[in-house]
């Protein structure tokens, strides 16, 4: 039953309110909730998907360092 919720990018979970947001790393449109965006969040998918495409860069790098990402730490294998 579809309650009118719709999935953050960021974080996955089922919210009434998103917000269409730009990416900070790749410039794409994300919907993220307020929380996600209040913590300054991107999707950590879009994190890993960035350092493979583009390389790394002091903008992931930050976003690595400080976890500013829902989930778990992301490995060297999964940026390689």
């Amino acid at each position: 039953m579809n309650d009118g919720r719709l999935l953050c990018q960021s974080c996955n979970n089922p919210k009434r309110n998103l917000e269409r947001v730009e990416s900070k790393i790749t410039g794409w449109p994300l919907n993220m909730c307020q929380d996600c965006i209040k913590q300054k969040f991107e999707p950590r998918w879009l994190i890993i998907l960035a350092i493979r495409q583009f390389g790394r860069t002091p903008l992931t790098d930050e976003f690595i360092r400080k976890h500013r990402y829902v989930g778990e730490p992301i490995p060297a294998v999964d940026v390689l």
